[in-house]
C-alpha cells in the first residue's frame, strides 16, 4: 500500500506499509499472549473459580450420587439401587471484536513506557505491543464483569451479551424453583446490612447452610461494601481485637476458617452474593484453536483494524445445597442509602 497523507487539525497523518507491517508482525508474533491476556486480566474474578480450556460449544458437568446402606444381615432382603446423575450444561459462545484505531495517535509512546507491559523486558517493549496488549487487557475487564452480569443476546454488541452470567443462571433456577429457601440453597436477606449487623448476618448465612457445605473450603462472593461493613461490624462485636493487628477479617467468624470473604468490584450494587467452593463456580473458554485468533489488518487509508475471537461461558457445576448457596441481598438495594455505615 502506497503512503497516504491527509491533514486533520493541521496535523499530518501518514500510515505507511512499514507502520502496518510493524503492527501486523507484532500481532502475529504475540498472538498466543494477546489471546491469553483477556483471561489473565479477568483473573481477579476467574482466579477464585475453576476453568475448562479448549471448550467450544457445550459439555455436561456431571454430578453423581448414590443412596445405599448396610442393615442387619437378612439373605431375603432386596432393595432397588439408587444412583442419581445430575448434569448441568456449560456452553461457550463464540465472541468477536473488530476495532479500528489510528496508529499515529500512539507514535509518541516511548520504549520505556510501563503502563501496559507484557512479561519481562518491559523497557524493550515496542509501542505496537503496548497498544495491542492494552486493548486485549480491556477485553478482559469487560469479561470479568460479564461473568456475573451477562445475559445472552445473540444480537447484542457488548461482552455482557455474549453469555449468561451467574446472576442470570441463578435467576432462572430460582424461577424454576430449583433454588429455594426450603432447599437451603437460597438465603434471602430480610434486612439491610450495616456496620451493626453485617458480622451477625454473615455468621447466620454460614450457620444455616447445609452441614456438608459448611465442611467445604468456600468463598463468600460479595461486594466490597459488604466486606468493609463486616470489618466494622467485627470491631464492634469483638472490641478486644487490636485495631492495628487484625482489623481486616479474611474469614467469616463461625466458619472454622473455611469461608473466605471474597469482595469483587463486579458485585458492587448486586442483588445476589454466592457461597460456594472454587470447584462449583465454573468457566470455560477456547482461545487456542484455529477458530480463536488475533490479527491486524489495514482496510482504510488512515486506520488499522485489530480483531480477535474467543469462546467463553460460565455455569454452576451443581446447585445442590451441599455444594452452594445463593444469597439474595435485594433488601439492600430496596432501601435508600445502600452501604450506609450505621
Amino acid at each position: 500500500m502506497a503512503d497516504t497523507t491527509t491533514t486533520t487539525n493541521e496535523t499530518q497523518i501518514k500510515i505507511s506499509d512499514e507502520i502496518f507491517q510493524q503492527y501486523k508482525e507484532t500481532a502475529d508474533k504475540w498472538n498466543p499472549t494477546l489471546l491469553e491476556l483477556p483471561i489473565a486480566q479477568a483473573q481477579d474474578v476467574l482466579g477464585f473459580m475453576t476453568g475448562i480450556t479448549g471448550l467450544r460449544g457445550t459439555m455436561h458437568l456431571q454430578d453423581i450420587a448414590a443412596k445405599s446402606e448396610f442393615a442387619p444381615y437378612d439373605p431375603d432382603r432386596v432393595s432397588e439401587a439408587s444412583v442419581m446423575i445430575n448434569s448441568r450444561p456449560i456452553t461457550t459462545y463464540l465472541g468477536s471484536v473488530i476495532e479500528k484505531f489510528h496508529p499515529n495517535d500512539y507514535a509518541e509512546l516511548t520504549m520505556g513506557y510501563q503502563g501496559a507491559t507484557v512479561g519481562e523486558g518491559q523497557k524493550r517493549t515496542k509501542p505496537t505491543l503496548l497498544v495491542l496488549s492494552q486493548l486485549a487487557k480491556a477485553r478482559g475487564e469487560a469479561l470479568s464483569y460479564a461473568v456475573f452480569n451477562g445475559v445472552r443476546n445473540a444480537k447484542g454488541k457488548k461482552c455482557v451479551d455474549l453469555f449468561d452470567g451467574f446472576h442470570t443462571i441463578a435467576d432462572k433456577e430460582i424461577t424454576a424453583k430449583n433454588i429455594t429457601e426450603d432447599n437451603k440453597n437460597l438465603y434471602v436477606l430480610a434486612e439491610k446490612y450495616t456496620k451493626l449487623n453485617t458480622c451477625d448476618i454473615a455468621k447466620n448465612i454460614i450457620q444455616t447452610s447445609n452441614h456438608y457445605l459448611r465442611r467445604e473450603q468456600c468463598f463468600l462472593f460479595c461486594s466490597q461494601d459488604f466486606a468493609d461493613l463486616y470489618d466494622e461490624s467485627y470491631l464492634l462485636t469483638h472490641p478486644s481485637v487490636k485495631y492495628n493487628e487484625k482489623y481486616h477479617q479474611a474469614f467469616v467468624e463461625g466458619s472454622n476458617g473455611l469461608v473466605t470473604l471474597c469482595p469483587l468490584p463486579q458485585l458492587e450494587g448486586s442483588k445476589k452474593f454466592y457461597l460456594a467452593p472454587k470447584k462449583v463456580m465454573m468457566w470455560g473458554t477456547d482461545n487456542k484453536s484455529a477458530q480463536s485468533f488475533t490479527q491486524v489488518d489495514c482496510f482504510e487509508p488512515f486506520r488499522l483494524t485489530f480483531s480477535a475471537t474467543m469462546f467463553f461461558g460460565v455455569q454452576f457445576r451443581s446447585i445442590d445445597p451441599r455444594l452452594m448457596r445463593v444469597i439474595d441481598v435485594s433488601a439492600q438495594s430496596a432501601t435508600s442509602g445502600s452501604g450506609d455505615q450505621g
